[in-house]
């Protein structure tokens, strides 16, 4: 495979890329707002459903330090919105 290849695919393929987490972002800010979900625990649940889960909760909570509560609430429905079907039935 050519460097040209390599480039002309990432270059198509980047408005996926960014694209993706932007909408994942907004839409769960949307339905945060909508809910009634405010403050830290709205940026925290927004950032680990769009982006990375529990790790991308943690690396917000350490710039943003917020109650362990709301920490711990964000991973709660950070990993019950991402498992596996089987892994729910426990």
């Amino acid at each position: 495979m050519s460097l040209a290849r390599i480039v002309r695919v990432g270059a198509s393929s980047l408005p996926v890329m960014l694209g993706t987490p932007a909408v994942a972002l907004a839409g769960v800010y949307l339905l945060g707002r909508l809910l009634g979900v405010r403050g830290d625990t709205q940026t925290l649940v927004d950032v680990g459903t769009g982006m990375g889960g529990a790790s991308a909760i943690a690396a917000a909570g350490a710039v943003l330090e917020p109650k362990d509560t709301h920490v711990a609430y964000a991973i709660g429905r950070s990993s019950r919105s991402t498992a596996s079907p089987s892994s729910r039935s426990l």
